[in-house]
């Protein structure tokens, strides 16, 4: 069951991210915090995949601001047990995507490798002439979901930039 995170989600959350980012863990969940204590927070923005009381897996996205207005959202961090081999990744983040769809987003920036995230739509941010507003430890990647092409400046939250 793929759902909203919920208060008492938190710890298994956690488990979830220190796993998952192994020596980076730490920094990671704390930097989850910063970004669940942002005004622009939702739960509804924050997705777990359950089973049997267990959580699978953990998506937060943050909205970000393109031309002034919140048009996209930022995936950061993702987190999964990685000891489910099985765990359908595309399907928990494909379901995760038509939510913030629905929600009225156009657009889901991602940090990372383009090989790794390229089967679920995503391209290089630079490729549709979008660019963040300082620098990020990772390649940005864009995946458009609906809606009138955008380009220019993306203002990414401050914790999720270098500093």
């Amino acid at each position: 069951m793929i759902r909203a995170e919920k208060q008492d989600d938190k710890s298994q959350i956690a488990t979830l991210i220190a796993r998952t980012y192994g020596a980076a863990g730490a920094e990671t969940i704390a930097q989850t915090g910063q970004l669940r204590s942002l005004e622009v927070y939702s739960s509804k923005l924050s997705f777990v995949s359950e089973t049997d009381a267990k959580l699978d897996a953990f998506a937060l996205f943050t909205p970000v601001k393109m031309e002034g207005d919140a048009k996209g959202v930022v995936l950061a961090p993702f987190a999964l047990d990685i000891h489910k081999l099985d765990f359908d990744v595309v399907g928990f983040l494909n379901h995760c995507f038509s939510e913030i769809e629905s929600q009225g987003y156009s657009y889901i920036f991602a940090m990372g490798n383009l090989e790794d995230l390229s089967a679920l739509g995503f391209v290089y941010a630079d490729s549709l002439n979008l660019s963040v507003n300082q620098s990020l430890e990772a390649t940005l990647l864009v995946k458009k979901v609906k809606g009138p092409n955008t380009t220019g400046l993306v203002e990414f939250p401050e914790t999720l930039l270098v500093e």
